[in-house]
């Protein structure tokens, strides 16, 4: 497969990083979708990313696992190996003087703390939420969804779920107005008011999800339902909206899709 940097991604990057690319050919098997903030909205993730990662998936004993590879375990895999060979060169050349005292290498900052090794591929359900921003925009994933395995972005955070309902549990909560509007007081502020969410939102009494509570289900089936329509009334127009330079497809689902129940014992 032929590959080249998203133009997006290009434009959103940071120096020096934003001139340094890796273009040719690459084996299917490390490609990876993922999602950054801008691809999550409120119960909706908006033309997720394709991305070539140094990773392999791993099976021990009936469980699978993610493994990142250096470029010369994978010799055999010869496109792959030059990819990352030159990755691997790239970071060496424009890491910061901070990376090169620790001599963290490039594998070191993909797997940071372990985030990318932590995930679990067996997982379907997971639940990912924007890190950043006024107010939390979270999504259900199913990553049966997607033909090259998913995994979270660094700056998005994450959690597994046991079921689709708990997924669209968890979703609905950390979508709703109530949650938000209780971290407004514990969020830094910047120049247009609450900013960054990070964890502040999971640290809020919410109740474990029990699948024979009424409320519960009743939430779940709300969450499942405001997934459905912004599906239905925003990807068919993000292209176009994009292109056109009207609101982004975030801009307009935000407000449309926050649910309001404060009922959630």
């Amino acid at each position: 497969m032929l590959l080249r940097p998203s133009a997006s991604i290009l434009r959103d990057a940071k120096p020096p990083w934003k001139s340094q690319t890796i273009s040719g050919k690459l084996e299917g098997a490390f490609l990876f979708t993922t999602a950054v903030a801008k691809n999550v909205v409120p119960f909706l993730l908006i033309e997720p990313l394709l991305v070539a990662l140094p990773l392999v998936i791993r099976e021990e004993n009936s469980a699978k696992r993610f493994e990142v590879v250096d470029h010369d375990e994978i010799l055999k895999e010869r496109f792959a190996s030059r990819w990352f060979a030159e990755a691997e060169r790239l970071w060496n050349k424009h890491r910061t003087d901070k990376a090169k005292r620790s001599e963290m290498t490039y594998l070191n900052r993909l797997d940071f703390q372990h985030g990318l090794t932590d995930q679990n591929p067996d997982a379907r359900f997971i639940v990912l939420y924007t890190g950043s921003a006024t107010d939390a925009s979270a999504v259900v994933v199913d990553r049966t969804a997607f033909e090259a395995p998913f995994v979270a972005e660094h700056k998005t955070y994450w959690c597994e779920a046991k079921s689709e309902s708990e997924a669209h549990f968890i979703c609905a909560y950390l979508n709703s107005g109530y949650a938000n509007e209780k971290i407004k007081d514990f969020q830094s502020r910047g120049l247009f008011g609450p900013r960054d969410i990070h964890k502040t939102i999971v640290k809020l009494p919410f109740p474990r999800f029990d699948p024979k509570n009424e409320l519960h289900k009743s939430l779940a089936k709300l969450g499942s339902k405001c997934a459905t329509r912004a599906s239905y009334s925003i990807t068919s127009s993000a292209r176009a909206m994009s292109e056109s330079g009207m609101a982004s497809p975030s801009a307009l689902a935000a407000p449309l899709f926050r649910t309001s129940s404060n009922r959630l014992a």
